[in-house]
């Protein structure tokens, strides 16, 4: 870690010479406060390119400068020397421009730069050009070890401006003062230097603010050569900031803060270069407490006293700290943070305990030392601002009155001060693993097997080939030889004996040489054989030697004999039976077939749909995926969890199953086995709102509550999207950004709740101001007549993993401390689902209720609407009603409920009430209505869907719902009101089909046989199927249109021809119309297939009766 850095100025242009005598100029390198050199004075007496030719050299040797290159830029300033004045003692010299350039990446690795910077000039002025020079930059070898390199990092602090100042510190010439921050940096193992970041100066809110970030402070700097070059301050929207002031209740006083009232700007930016050692010490103790001290103090300078010194005497007050939490650097990959943090009086007791270290104050020696604000003593280098000199014994302590304390405590506290601050870090801490690693890792755990059957090539493709073209020779002779001699086989002249025989193979190869025919069959035949010698016989084709080539001949022709007696003996041996026909059902209708007989309860007959699906196409991943997702609605864990690992051996990039098989492994305490899983999918699809909100219900579920909070973060960033953002300052948005979509009404809409939020990126579980939240949520509830207030008290927590042992049918809801609140009922049949710790209910004898939705391998599968409600949002100069996303949570539960994961989906509900933008809504009702529905807790469900009914009157599923629960309780005239107004709404249910097959059930119950026979042929148009076509054919059974029954039977029977019901319903149309014969057949099949309806028995037997009275 030693060497140079050769600095060497070439060419200089745009030197303008218009005052008529030629310029005289000096080049001046410097680097912080150190002096490398000047150029000797150099005449330039025209405007064309000048050349410098000035050469010198920073000395690297010194660890102190290697930091220091991280930290400041080299200063090259061109001084013009104006002419002598006869009065003046001294010449004097302008500043022609300034500029500064960045060494990083000299420390970097490289080895050589050419630049060619513009000159910043002291003073701007209209229509002169821009002057350039030519700089390069080089060492000899690079300055830091590769392995050093890869493993230091390089911290900074980008300090802005400290907003919405005490009453006390409104600007006044007669008491001047800057205000200084200071943060400790991790210099070694152990050990702590101090960053300070002075001369903090206050403004008035007329005074415009610089948008670019400047350099900390260089002694000769003038101008705005101090901004950094393409270091523009980036404005963040509200949404996407860290820290203390990031909720939509914040806008209005960070909005008045900013724009109206005083303020102290910096806009600096300080690197500070970590060594190894350094960084691994500063990843431990954010892993020990991510909290990280920022102090502040304002500093005033008075006159020293007459007689005892000429030095100004430095005052420090209103001593402050803010902690910034340092937890999002800790997530993988994360490198920055940015955000408003509030300030504190600065307690020694309070900083040790938030910091759980000891930490010594960095400001107070600055009040006993006037160099520490980078005030330059006489005859001594000014310190560094990235350390502390020790202070002198000589100065007397800092002294401040008690009362006057106590009153600066108060100060930030009811002035709500917070500064604006930016950490970013070259490298991030904890490195992200590369797909390539993710891939590989995921394949060790399911190694992947090809999805198709490998393909035929080489000696095997080419005799396919030749048996192939044999086999279509063969026919094209048998119909020559059929052309000539077809008229004697049905003449009745065809003859067996020799002679016949004999004539008529000379008449057909007669036939075929005189036509041109066997030529044409030959050349067919040419380009089997030529791939044949090429793949099987090559090495004995290219010998030179006679009978070498007459043996490969005969080998060759006995060889093709061969095939070809093969190839004929495939064709043959067939002789003239008929391909079996295709089958009419196709994948999509077998996934709808199976989809319909989950939601009607029949478990078998989905189980045989997908199984004959996988049959069909067993290399195809999504077949899996749909049948693990139904063998979790089963309770069967174990085949689930192997259907998700053959799909995902067969297709390792596909979203979903990434995300249920790391669900399944987390439930199974392999954290770190699905992390993988998890961090793949969201690598995969990195804008994948759902994906992210599972990831940090999986970090929730395995108690890591930093990476929780990063990826839920990320997932509410995604869903809000660009146009859903807010920015304090409107002037200075990014180009991408758009502001909020603004809703003209009156009122406030029904889902207008009042919000409480929480800092983004925390989810609250339960805090004091959340609870008071929900007993606002709850009075808005009160309107509806029935509410539950078991339910309201069920979701007023989030549902966290319990260990406690609960009676079957029981949820335990934990509040936010640990401690166990009470126990509610869910169903009578399933049981704990924490104590057994599985998404699905173990109870194997009972499985779960349906009316779950058509995940098709996708996570788009949710029936939400993209925008639902709305929210009032005051930004200080009017009331805007803003339409508001669906939540993350409340997206996801309803996912979640899809799949029937329904353990992640109880932890979706609890952050959905407790959420600030969540709360009782319509849709989080029916939420939980499903979640009731699974443990055929059907009362609850029923109670829940009122609520959500009352809320939001037109939405569908809802009553759909309602209808579905209403029937399962055997409350047929309800549900048959539900659904008759479900089918007259515009906007159709997720599962409308569902619904007309329940509603003409129950006409078929009523004896209403017309309208049952109209509601299934409806059905029939939406998406056919055998329940549907069978029930077109009882209800004209039961009208007495038999033709009609018969063929809509047979339509039933074509899709499903396992059904007993139909078989027996056919048997009954047969009997009716003295078609005794078939209807035993019909019988026959009823009763072979499992019919046990003693009903249709009693019926089919009676008329069997009838019928042989009748015949006799």
């Amino acid at each position: 870690m030693s060497g140079a850095v050769a600095i060497a100025l070439h060419q200089c242009r745009n030197l303008s010479c218009a005052r008529g005598y030629p310029l005289v100029i000096i080049a001046r390198v410097e680097f912080g406060s150190k002096m490398l050199g000047e150029s000797s004075r150099l005449e330039c007496s025209s405007a064309e390119p000048f050349n410098i030719g000035f050469n010198t050299v920073l000395n690297c040797s010194d660890p102190q400068t290697l930091e220091e290159m991280a930290q400041y830029p080299l200063l090259v300033t061109l001084l013009e020397v104006l002419p002598k004045d006869k009065k003046a003692k001294e010449e004097k010299m302008q500043v022609l421009g300034q500029a500064c350039i960045d060494l990083l990446p000299l420390l970097m690795g490289e080895v050589s730069l050419q630049l060619t910077q513009p000159l910043v000039p002291e003073q701007e002025s209209s229509g002169q050009r821009e002057i350039e020079i030519d700089i390069k930059l080089s060492v000899s070898q690079p300055l830091l070890q590769e392995k050093f390199l890869n493993q230091s990092n390089i911290f900074t602090l980008g300090v802005r401006s400290l907003y919405s100042l005490p009453d006390s510190w409104q600007p006044s010439s007669s008491t001047p003062y800057t205000v200084t921050l200071a943060t400790p940096i991790p210099a070694s193992l152990q050990k702590f230097r101090s960053l300070l970041v002075p001369n903090g100066h206050p403004k008035l809110p007329s005074e415009q603010e610089s948008d670019q970030w400047r350099w900390p402070s260089l002694p000769n700097v003038v101008g705005k050569a101090s901004l950094i070059a393409g270091g523009a301050v980036e404005q963040l929207a509200i949404e996407d900031e860290n820290g203390d002031l990031n909720t939509n209740k914040d806008i209005k006083f960070r909005r008045a803060a900013e724009c109206n009232k005083p303020l102290v700007t910096w806009n600096t930016r300080h690197r500070c270069w970590l060594p190894p050692d350094a960084s691994s010490f500063f990843l431990q103790e954010l892993s020990k407490c991510p909290l990280w001290p920022v102090e502040m103090g304002r500093f005033s300078s008075t006159g020293g006293t007459k007689g005892k010194t000429k030095e100004e005497e430095v005052a420090m007050s209103f001593h402050g700290v803010t902690y910034v939490n340092l937890a999002p650097l800790l997530y993988p990959g994360a490198t920055k943070i940015s955000g408003a943090y509030l300030l504190q009086a600065y307690n020694e007791g309070d900083i040790n305990q938030k910091l759980q270290r000891t930490h010594t104050t960095l400001l107070e020696p600055m009040a006993r030392s006037p160099t520490s604000l980078g005030k330059k003593a006489p005859g001594k280098r000014a310190p560094s601002s990235s350390r502390i000199t020790e202070s002198s014994s000589a100065v007397e302590e800092l002294s401040i009155e008690p009362a006057e304390a106590k009153a600066e405590s108060h100060a930030y506290h009811e002035a709500r001060t917070y500064v604006h601050l930016e950490i970013t870090l070259h490298r991030p801490l904890v490195p992200k693993r590369p797909a390539s690693a993710l891939a590989e890792k995921i394949s060790e755990y399911i190694p992947p097997r090809p999805a198709l059957p490998k393909r035929v090539g080489g000696a095997d493709k080419a005799i396919q080939e030749f048996h192939d073209q044999t086999a279509n020779i063969a026919d094209l002779l048998l119909q020559e030889y059929r052309d000539l001699f077809g008229e004697e086989l049905t003449n009745g002249k065809w003859s067996n004996n020799k002679e016949a025989a004999d004539n008529r193979r000379h008449r057909l190869l007669y036939q075929l040489n005189s036509s041109g025919k066997y030529y044409s069959f030959k050349e067919q035949l040419k380009l089997s054989v030529v791939k044949i010698v090429r793949e099987k016989f090559l090495n004995q084709a290219k010998t030179g030697d006679r009978n070498q080539q007459q043996a490969f001949l005969s080998q060759l022709y006995v060889f093709l004999t061969d095939e070809m007696h093969a190839g004929l003996g495939k064709v043959f041996s067939l002789g003239d039976q008929l391909p079996p026909p295709p089958s009419i059902l196709t994948s999509d209708m077998l996934r709808h077939f199976a989809t319909e007989a989950e939601a009607l309860e029949d478990f078998k007959m989905a189980d045989y749909y997908y199984k004959e699906r996988l049959s069909r196409a067993d290399y195809i991943a999504s077949y899996w995926y749909d049948y693990g997702v139904f063998c979790l609605l089963t309770s069967d864990l174990d085949k689930s969890h192997q259907c998700f690992k053959e799909a995902l051996s067969l297709d390792q990039r596909m979203v979903p199953v990434l995300l249920m098989y790391g669900m399944m492994c987390s439930l199974d305490g392999r954290h770190s086995e699905g992390e993988s899983f998890f961090d793949m999918a969201t690598t995969i699809d990195p804008t994948n709102t759902i994906a992210w909100t599972m990831r940090g219900l999986f970090y929730e579920h395995s108690n890591n509550p930093t990476y929780r909070d990063m990826a839920y973060k990320e997932a509410i960033k995604l869903n809000g999207g660009e146009q859903e953002k807010t920015y304090i300052s409107h002037g200075n948005r990014s180009m991408g950004a758009q502001s909020k979509t603004l809703l003209t009404a009156k009122q406030p809409p029904h889902m207008g709740v009042v919000q409480h939020p929480s800092p983004a990126g925390t989810v609250t579980s339960g805090t004091e101001g959340n609870q008071q939240g929900l007993v606002q949520k709850s009075k808005l509830l009160g309107a509806a007549e029935g509410s539950s207030t078991r339910l309201q008290d069920y979701a007023a927590a989030p549902l966290t993993t319990s260990k406690v042992h609960n009676p079957p049918g029981e949820i335990t809801v934990e509040t936010p401390n640990g401690s166990q609140q009470e126990q509610y009922k869910v169903a009578s049949s399933s049981t704990n689902l924490h104590e057994t710790g599985s998404i699905a209910s173990e109870d194997k004898g009972k499985p779960l209720a349906a009316g779950t939705g058509d995940t098709g391998g996708s996570l788009s599968g949710t029936s939400l609407d993209q925008k639902v409600g709305g929210e009032w949002k005051d930004d200080g100069e009017n009331k805007e009603c803003v339409e508001q996303p669906v939540s993350i949570f409340l997206q996801t539960a309803t996912y979640l409920l899809d799949v029937h994961a329904l353990k992640f989906a109880e932890m979706c509900l609890g952050h959905e009430l407790t959420s600030p933008n969540g709360g009782p809504s319509a849709h989080y009702q029916i939420a939980v209505a499903r979640l009731y529905m699974h443990h055929h807790n059907y009362t609850m469900a029923i109670e829940c869907l009122r609520n959500a009914i009352v809320l939001d009157i037109q939405d569908s599923n809802a009553w759909a719902l309602l209808g579905h629960a209403q029937y399962l309780t055997e409350a047929y005239a309800d549900a048959k009101d539900a659904y008759q107004r479900v089918i007259n709404y515009p906007t159709p249910p997720t599962h409308l089909h569902t619904v007309y097959l329940r509603l003409a059930d129950i006409y078929m119950r009523d004896g209403e046989y017309h309208k049952a026979k109209e509601t299934y042929l409806h059905a029939c148009r939406k998406s056919p199927s055998s329940i549907s076509w069978r029930g077109v054919g009882i209800s004209c059974y039961k009208l007495g249109r038999l033709d009609e029954a018969e063929d809509a039977l047979g339509e039933a029977n074509i899709l499903n021809n396992l059904d007993p019901v139909v078989w027996a319903y056919l048997a009954l149309v047969c009997l009716k119309t003295s078609r005794q014969v078939e209807a035993e057949q019909s019988l026959k099949y009823a009763i072979k297939v499992g019919l046990n309806d003693t009903v249709l028995l009693d019926e089919i037997n009676a008329l069997q009766k009838k019928g042989l009275i009748t015949a006799q």
